[in-house]
């Protein structure tokens, strides 16, 4: 019978059949105890960067620049006689667009629109 170093190389014909069994138990006994501290590193940096990054993105504004913009600048909620009045108003006129463009938004999105664009250019009262 041969040794297990023969048994292995014989079946993988790869490097790894120069390591015995024991070799092998302390490569991968090494690999694992990386592991958590690997683990712990990215957990840390995710949560030192996710709040910044979260505060960065603004859904509203990334929306609203991707689907309205193309035809509503900033002229269009600045001009003089503009119809938005109120937050009520506001809103009515992005669920209408949704619906007018087949975007079919829900109230998440037509609120955050909503929002974005009461904070860029109207700045109404509840």
């Amino acid at each position: 019978m041969g040794s297990d170093i023969d048994f292995y190389y014989n079946n993988t014909g790869g490097v790894d059949a120069l390591l015995d069994r024991e070799s092998r138990s302390m490569a991968v006994l090494s690999r694992q105890k990386k592991i958590p501290g690997i683990v712990a590193s990215v957990c840390v940096g995710l949560a030192f960067s996710s709040p910044a990054s979260l505060a960065e993105f603004d859904r509203g504004q990334a929306l609203y620049e991707n689907h309205c913009m193309e035809c509503h600048e900033s002229w269009a909620h600045t001009r003089d006689g503009r119809h938005v009045t109120s937050l009520n108003v506001l809103r009515k006129r992005v669920m209408a667009w949704s619906i007018h463009t087949g975007l079919g938004w829900g109230d998440e999105e037509v609120d955050d629109i909503t929002d974005y664009l009461n904070r860029q250019f109207y700045q109404l009262t509840r």
